[in-house]
């Protein structure tokens, strides 16, 4: 397991002094945590280093996918109960997909902390991507790539970006 850093009132730490902890596991993650006592919440941030340099030209939008559907189910849990899970955390977990990254994050009380870790641990370990989520989120996708069709501004800003990157990976939309 990840050691965690201990509580500000267990190590002697005032309230205008952060408690900091930073390891690299053998594996190379590296793993930053900074606490800030003048606030009763926590936010987990995990990044992953899957962009759009790592899209297949002429498959474009895996990432944005994957992150789409990443909180949907586990190998140890269903849909129903990932759900429930997350809103008992009390805040909220999302996953988004950057051009340079896929960033999995958590916002809940510190009183949840270890169950936000574990959370996010089983999303990120054991993702298994529910058939009927794929399919809605394939849904969802296609819908937004036709308004972004429709929309006179989001197609000017695709030619642009088009232009502006030709050859690189930041010309891909992000759908």
């Amino acid at each position: 397991g990840i050691p965690l850093p201990s509580r500000a009132d267990d190590t002697g730490a005032s309230a205008s002094s952060p408690v900091s902890f930073e390891q690299t596991l053998p594996d190379g993650m590296k793993i930053i945590c900074r606490q800030e006592t003048a606030t009763p919440l926590v936010s987990l941030q995990v990044f992953v280093k899957v962009g759009a340099a790592q899209e297949d030209p002429n498959r474009p939008g895996v990432g944005n996918f994957v992150a789409r559907t990443l909180l949907a189910s586990t190998s140890n849990h269903v849909p129903e109960s990932l759900q429930e899970q997350i809103g008992n955390l009390g805040g909220n977990v999302t996953a988004t997909w950057q051009p340079d990254y896929t960033q999995v994050s958590a916002l809940t009380v510190k009183d949840q902390f270890r169950d936000a870790v574990s959370l996010l641990s089983d999303v990120l370990e054991n993702a298994d991507f529910d058939s009927g989520i794929v399919e809605r989120t394939r849904q969802d996708i296609l819908t937004d790539i036709s308004s972004t069709d429709a929309s006179v501004f989001q197609s000017d800003y695709n030619v642009i970006r088009q232009s502006l990157y030709a050859g690189r990976h930041y010309q891909l939309p992000p759908s």
